[in-house]
């Protein structure tokens, strides 16, 4: 069965945004179903994002964030020393 977004939203205890967020990240899986309807989402695959996203032991599973920045663990003395090397003074 398809759930409209609003449902999801209601499902997942958040905003209507949020889950349009959780559709343009790519995150959940989204049947579009013409240009006036919508878009729904399947039973299954919204049982797999919940699923997915299950906390286990007060530990949270991290969400699958693709980062494209070399700097992120860097402290402020190896972020300046990493900018040096790529030529920014």
């Amino acid at each position: 069965m398809l759930k409209k977004m609003s449902q999801v939203a209601e499902r997942l205890n958040c905003s209507l945004s949020s889950a349009y967020g959780l559709v343009e990240s790519g995150l959940l899986p989204v049947i579009s179903v013409g240009t006036r309807k919508g878009l729904r989402v399947s039973d299954e695959d919204l049982a797999e994002f919940i699923a997915a996203r299950r906390t286990h032991r007060g530990k949270s599973v991290p969400s699958p964030r693709v980062s494209n920045n070399p700097f992120k663990h860097l402290d402020g003395k190896r972020l300046r020393n990493a900018w040096r090397e790529q030529g920014v003074e």
